[in-house]
């Protein structure tokens, strides 16, 4: 009996492949780059690209925004990297204070060097119905290509995880999407593309314990 459990171990063993370095790394960027390619297939097919975003890219606002929602997405991939281990539980949260803290910073200092008649634009500008919707419902592409990627994982945490690559699904795409939006209000961007954001991260963490369970 000894024996023959011996021989069946030897024989798994022999049938092992090594997985390669930077497995997930690698398929995490090939993933990443196909879904904002076809997320920006998307919005210009769809919406368009502003049509003076030339004039848009010489101000610090249009950088500042992209450079938010980067940040977010980097952060956030990162974290779900992380949690594809299973021996992990948590990320560090202060990847994403830093950015958000940076915007909250900026948004006051915005407001309060601006008159009360017109914070409402700064809030409001004329586009915050729809940007959260456009948001989000341009996500699903990247959103989907992620989860069956981190699927072939084994995250101890389904729903922080879901969360998380919601987070990066949903920066991602807004950072696309501002190459459309014609807003460049700081406390704009806080307000209504962290909320697109959120609504992505919020669908994530739905669908994560189911698509992403043992």
């Amino acid at each position: 009996m000894t024996s023959s459990t011996e021989n069946l171990i030897d024989g798994l063993a022999d049938r092992l492949v090594p997985v390669p370095a930077r497995l997930l790394e690698r398929r995490l960027a090939f993933a990443v780059v196909g879904g904002a390619i076809l997320g920006l297939s998307l919005i210009v097919g769809l919406l368009g690209v502003r049509p003076d975003v030339q004039l848009a890219m010489a101000s610090s606002d249009f950088w500042l925004k992209l450079g938010y929602t980067a940040s977010l997405a980097l952060v956030a991939l990162a974290g779900a990297r992380r949690l594809a281990r299973p021996e992990v539980s948590g990320i560090n949260l202060t990847g994403f204070v830093v950015p958000i803290s940076v915007l909250v910073v900026l948004a006051l200092f915005e407001l309060g060097s601006t008159s009360a008649g017109e914070r409402n634009t700064l809030i409001f500008g004329a586009t915050w119905r729809e940007c959260p919707v456009l948001i989000a419902a341009l996500s699903p592409p990247l959103l989907g290509i992620l989860f069956r990627l981190f699927s072939g994982f084994a995250p101890h945490r389904p729903r922080l995880t879901g969360a998380v690559i919601g987070v990066a699904a949903g920066a991602t795409t807004a950072m696309l999407y501002s190459l459309h939006c014609p807003e460049s209000a700081m406390t704009f961007l806080l307000l209504w593309y962290s909320a697109g954001i959120m609504i992505v991260a919020a669908i994530g963490a739905i669908i994560g314990p189911r698509l992403l369970r043992w």
